[in-house]
């Protein structure tokens, strides 16, 4: 088996160094073995377009079971800062047009249909049978993805409104879209790491996100693997 970890930045994924020590640089790609099965790391870098073409990239060069894409994400509710979660379903929200006041998706201008491939109904949406037990552990949420992280109120409004969004990234949508045109499965974990519109960096807490992402990325590979 074959798996492949993204994570947008090293210091989200820099503990599996700490669980599995034997890394091996291959083609300038991490990777490592867990009993029968390679697991290789990429570092997309931080946005959609990176996300895009380094996992497609990836995905040419490599055959892969399973990617998992790991990293931080704000919340638009009251969640626990460094709660883990499973993203199941993504939208690109910032893509589309002003309409003065209003703002209109690719679906809602006709630019596309909501169900052509790979979106249903509008969303980017994961393989539901993918059912592991570490996975039931956890809440499963909706994201979006923005090219700028949101801090406007009234930005934030509009995304509640027209989305629903439990979290927000900015790599998320990209690996959902590449997976599903590529037929690969796949798995996103966030962990809270700040609420959205929140820029006090006081209240914010990366290192307990990404403690508490390392016991579910570790429990997970123990299952998979």
């Amino acid at each position: 088996m074959n798996i492949l970890i993204a994570s947008a930045t090293k210091i989200e994924c820099q503990f599996l160094e700490k669980h599995f020590p034997a890394f091996i640089v291959d083609d300038n790609c991490i990777k490592f073995y867990i009993n029968d099965t390679t697991i290789r790391l990429l570092i997309t870098g931080v946005g959609i377009p990176a996300a895009i073409y380094q996992l497609s990239k990836q995905l040419v060069e490599n055959k892969y079971d399973l990617v998992i894409n790991i990293g931080i994400a704000g919340s638009f509710h009251d969640f626990e800062i460094g709660e883990v979660f499973h993203v199941t379903s993504e939208i690109f929200a910032d893509i589309g047009f002003e309409n003065g006041d209003n703002f209109l998706t690719l679906f809602e201008s006709g630019f596309l249909k909501k169900d052509s491939f790979p979106y249903s109904n509008g969303l980017l949406i994961s393989d539901s049978s993918i059912n592991y037990k570490t996975l039931q552990t956890i809440k499963a949420v909706k994201g979006i993805t923005v090219n700028t992280i949101t801090k406007n109120i009234e930005k934030i409004n509009l995304w509640k409104r027209k989305f629903h969004p439990n979290v927000e990234s900015m790599e998320g949508a990209a690996i959902f879209y590449v997976c599903l045109l590529e037929k690969v499965k796949f798995i996103q974990l966030r962990a809270i790491s700040n609420k959205v519109g929140v820029r006090d960096k006081s209240q914010w807490n990366i290192p307990l996100a990404i403690e508490n992402m390392e016991k579910i990325v570790i429990n997970l590979l123990n299952e998979i693997c």
